[in-house]
């Protein structure tokens, strides 16, 4: 499953990227994010709760910051279970790139999440 989408935002870059590395706008900005909190530096605890049609489940994991151009872009990739089934699941959770423009910044997201799972490929 993947996300996609930008916004243009009316702050410097400056703003948008300090924005992007608080955890109360990082939850507002992930699509069904429950809870998220930094660990250290450079990892985040999350809890996700994913539309995959009928079944809607919730996945905990870990997100490590990966790829990081200091107000520019970062993406963090992660790893997840999720809590109904015990199935391990891969998340690429965000790549974020904001771009600047004249009085403005282009934010560019996207969001993939896979399943990986015997267990689903058996079913």
């Amino acid at each position: 499953m993947k996300f996609v989408g930008h916004y243009i935002i009316s702050a410097p870059r400056s703003a948008v990227w300090e924005a992007l590395n608080d955890t109360e706008v990082l939850k507002a900005c992930i699509p069904g994010c429950h809870r998220i909190e930094w660990v250290d530096d450079a990892n985040l605890e999350a809890t996700i709760k994913v539309n995959l049609g009928v079944a809607k489940p919730k996945f905990v994991g870990d997100l490590s910051l990966s790829n990081v151009d200091p107000a520019r872009s970062y993406t963090f990739p992660g790893r997840g279970v999720a809590v109904c089934w015990g199935w391990p699941k891969d998340l690429q959770i965000l790549n974020w790139q904001i771009m600047r423009m004249v009085q403005h910044c282009f934010l560019r997201h996207m969001a993939k999440y896979q399943v990986r799972s015997r267990r689903l490929a058996q079913s």
